[in-house]
């Protein structure tokens, strides 16, 4: 298990999302200039996503999703050979 360190938060937008459709994530509160690892989960496994946060401590990265469910989402980062969880969010994908 990753040590949870809260620092930041994350939504996703829009919520529900529509199989097939785009959604952003949004990520603020973070470090300045940090490279963050963004980790969507879903029924059908995980996708990665590596992202610097802007001067003001922020990001948002937009991607597509397949299939219907509940999905989770950890913005992570690794500091001395270890992972951290700095914020955790979720969203529903719903059938068109």
């Amino acid at each position: 298990p990753k040590p949870v360190i809260f620092s930041g938060s994350c939504l996703v937008s829009p919520n529900p999302v529509i199989v097939g459709e785009q959604y952003t994530i949004i990520g603020s509160g973070f470090e300045p200039n940090i490279v963050v690892n963004v980790l969507v989960y879903d029924s059908h496994g995980v996708q990665a996503f590596n992202i610097t946060t802007n001067v003001d401590g922020n990001f948002s990265l937009s991607s597509y999703i397949s299939w219907a469910g509940f999905v989770s989402v950890d913005v992570v980062q690794r500091k001395r050979r270890r992972y951290y969880i700095l914020s955790t969010c979720s969203f529903e994908v719903v059938s068109p």
